[in-house]
């Protein structure tokens, strides 16, 4: 039956492969059984049926195991791996990678658990339920010494990029981290690698913005993109738009940055994409805030975490739920925000992700200063902060390293180490292009002048930071600084600057109210400290 369909219809040999192995498999035809299952697992994969992919590929490779070579053997076993992954079935992904290394011993395939290596290394290099950074650098090492030994270089290249993975997500030093990845792409390039040189370039974006080289990230991050579009990968192509995106909202394109995060939400929701979106929605979300959209920023925060528990993705349960904390405290719901700070501590209980570890610590602090209780937010601050090491995970750890120890020094009265902090905070964002923070940090610079009793100076900062805040779009940080500047014109005699900025101010609020579709926290943002000073009311 199987060979005569293949006579009379060459041309729905895949459509109908599923078929075609159960014909083949009945008649004991093994090789052209395993042939077919395979072909079907391939197509199910196309079309996102991951399910329907699993069952092939596990029965084409139950054959492989008694009657295929070790090349069958390995592409079968990489190609139900992924499929696992893809289904954020990791535990069965690792058993599979498990058993490919038992049976290189059983076999002498060095080949294949040089692959099962770099497969479960992988898994524990990246924001899974499963990173364990001390174990995914083991098995890097063990996987890279045995590509240089079996002179192996599209594997060689997997370790290096793997090891850049592991430094951008821990603790490890940036000049390092790049290097790996530069030595990857290298090895990619020189061997005709496509894919493994646009994963090399894709994660080499991250590093190169921590490390302040954002036209790098830039350049490096576009090549990656021509190359999966080429390859037809559209979850990685969607990644690769997210992670630009946030290149561009640290340099406050925040319309440019948007644009390509609603280009990657798109790509990840026609695919069924849970990662993608949980990444898409949880990165939107701060920069949707700034220009003013309440609703739709904590929606974005809500669904992006919704999607990143499905696809078992850790690291934006972790920073969408500290947004929606820090967004919720800057509304005047500082009760929500603690709440919201605390169930993130206790997801971080079950994830072993040290940066990440750093951001509900942080995020408390900045509460604790919020609401007066400064001896509590000084105990919980580490004695040195770099915003930079911590820009590589999140922009948001960036923005809250920055602003977070100022804040409380400036609210314990110590203005001239406030100053000094600020200016060095300033100088840093300038010079590495991230710029996303002036506003808020001209905002303390000028609240640290007025302490020092030089408020000329302060009034010049905040009219700065009221221009850079309308170039980048930004509402809801531009409503503090007006309305300090029309306070401050008012003070001297300015009477006219004083109204324009008190009803720049006063539209910017308003906007940012009218996007508030909950009665009560849009009542709470209309008492918070700034909105009255707009209207001249007191507490």
């Amino acid at each position: 039956v199987g060979e005569a369909f293949e006579a009379l219809f060459p041309d729905r040999l895949e459509e109908e492969a599923h078929r075609l192995a159960e014909h083949f498999q009945e008649a004991l035809i093994l090789d052209k059984a395993q042939h077919y299952f395979t072909m079907a697992g391939d197509q199910a994969l196309r079309l996102y049926a991951n399910t329907e992919a699993i069952e092939h590929y596990g029965k084409a490779l139950a054959l492989a195991r008694d009657n295929g070579p070790g090349e069958q053997l390995m592409r079968l076993y990489e190609r139900l791996g992924r499929t696992y992954e893809m289904s954020n079935r990791y535990d069965d992904a690792i058993k599979m990678y498990r058993e490919m290394r038992e049976l290189s011993a059983e076999r002498d395939a060095p080949v294949l658990k040089l692959q099962a290596l770099l497969a479960e290394a992988t898994i524990r290099s990246t924001f899974t339920d499963k990173f364990d950074g001390k174990l995914g650098r083991q098995l890097t090492n063990e996987a890279l010494a045995l590509a240089q030994e079996l002179g192996d270089p599209r594997a060689e290249a997997k370790a290096y990029w793997n090891l850049s993975l592991l430094g951008t997500y821990t603790d490890r030093d940036v000049n390092e981290t790049i290097a790996y990845g530069e030595q990857a792409a290298a090895i990619a390039r020189r061997h005709q690698l496509p894919e493994e040189l646009a994963f090399a370039l894709h994660d080499l974006g991250r590093p190169y913005v921590m490390a302040g080289r954002l036209a790098d990230g830039e350049v490096a991050l576009e090549e990656a993109a021509q190359l999966w579009r080429r390859l037809g990968r559209a979850n990685m192509l969607a990644d690769n738009r997210t992670t630009l995106a946030e290149n561009f909202g640290l340099q406050g394109d925040l319309q440019k940055a948007l644009l390509l995060l609603e280009e990657a939400l798109n790509i990840s929701r026609q695919s069924s994409n849970y990662w993608g979106q949980g990444y898409d929605q949880v990165t939107m979300a701060p920069m949707i805030f700034e220009i003013g959209r309440v609703n739709q920023a904590l929606a974005a925060c809500e669904e992006g975490i919704a999607a990143a528990e499905r696809a078992s993705f850790a690291a934006p349960q972790v920073y969408g739920r500290v947004h929606m904390a820090l967004s919720y405290a800057q509304l005047g719901d500082l009760e929500r925000a603690f709440k919201i700070i605390h169930e993130t501590e206790n997801v971080l209980e079950t994830l072993d992700l040290s940066t990440f570890k750093n951001l509900p610590q942080l995020g408390l602090a900045y509460l604790y200063v919020l609401s007066g209780s400064l001896e509590e937010a000084r105990m919980l601050l580490p004695d040195k902060i770099d915003p930079l090491e911590l820009s590589q995970s999140e922009p948001i750890l960036y923005s809250l390293a920055v602003i977070t120890r100022p804040l409380l020094n400036l609210k314990l009265g110590q203005y001239s180490e406030t100053l000094a902090a600020v200016e060095r905070a300033l100088e840093q964002a300038r010079e590495n292009g991230l710029v996303i923070t002036l506003p808020e940090l001209q905002l303390l610079q000028a609240k640290t002048l007025l302490g020092l009793k030089r408020p000329d100076e302060a009034a010049d900062v905040l009219a700065n930071a009221a221009n850079q805040a309308r170039t980048f779009g930004i509402k809801h940080t531009r409503v503090p600084i007006l309305a300090l500047l029309s306070q401050l014109d008012r003070q001297r005699g300015n009477d006219a600057a004083a109204a324009a900025a008190q009803q720049e101010a006063q539209s910017s609020a308003a906007y940012i109210a009218a996007h508030i579709s909950d009665q009560a926290l849009r009542d709470k943002f209309m008492d918070t400290d700034n909105v009255r000073m707009l209207y001249g009311r007191t507490a």
